[in-house]
């Protein structure tokens, strides 16, 4: 039997997957990108890990136990928040608004709209984590995920003065809901990194 060089401090990663539980959560942000849809429209991805908590480094670990397991495909960063910086009528959306709001009110400080979104980069913001069904792409049976659906200032989290969100489920019918916009046109993505691009 072989012991690695290092097994005595290595991290473990066991068969115990547990799934983040639905409510707020203090954030660090890793990396705001801007990218389009696969209908042309322009979308705000948010890269997060979870920042206080029992589940500090949440994303992390799920990085590195994908990474660790997989069989020469790159991993994906699963802790993504997805928001659409206009409405349909080209105005401004409600949700990127609250976003960027949020991330100033947390850090104590103003949004530089001549910088790009890497003036964002490892400040805290507080997100609002909902239970999502999800269709998988390969047995096409209904999951269910929990993503980031609304962003609060840490404040807000930390007192708990917020509602936790209900779950989306994939009915039509539950589009209605306030806190589904910001998901509803993007369904399960996760975003692929090189070990260049992660920021950590």
């Amino acid at each position: 039997m072989i012991k690695p060089h290092d097994y005595d401090t290595a991290q473990s990663f066991d068969t115990d997957y547990k799934r983040l539980p639905a409510g707020g959560y203090v954030c660090v942000i890793k990396k705001i990108e801007e990218k389009l849809t696969r209908t042309g429209t322009t979308m705000i991805v948010v890269s997060y890990d979870i920042a206080e908590g029992e589940y500090a480094g949440y994303y992390a670990r799920l990085y590195k136990s994908a990474k660790s397991s997989s069989r020469g495909d790159a991993p994906k960063w699963r802790g993504t928040y997805n928001v659409f910086p206009y409405d349909r009528d080209g105005s401004t959306n409600g949700h990127y608004k609250a976003l960027v709001e949020s991330i100033e009110k947390s850090n104590g400080v103003e949004a530089k709209w001549a910088d790009d979104y890497n003036q964002f980069t490892n400040k805290i913001v507080g997100l609002l984590m909902h239970e999502e069904e999800y269709e998988s792409s390969d047995t096409h049976e209904v999951r269910t995920t929990t993503r980031a659906c609304a962003s609060r200032s840490v404040d807000v989290i930390r007192s708990g003065a917020y509602e936790i969100p209900r779950k989306k489920l994939l009915a039509a019918e539950n589009d209605s809901h306030p806190y589904a916009q910001s998901v509803v046109s993007t369904g399960y993505e996760a975003v692929d990194y090189s070990e260049d691009d992660l920021p950590f």
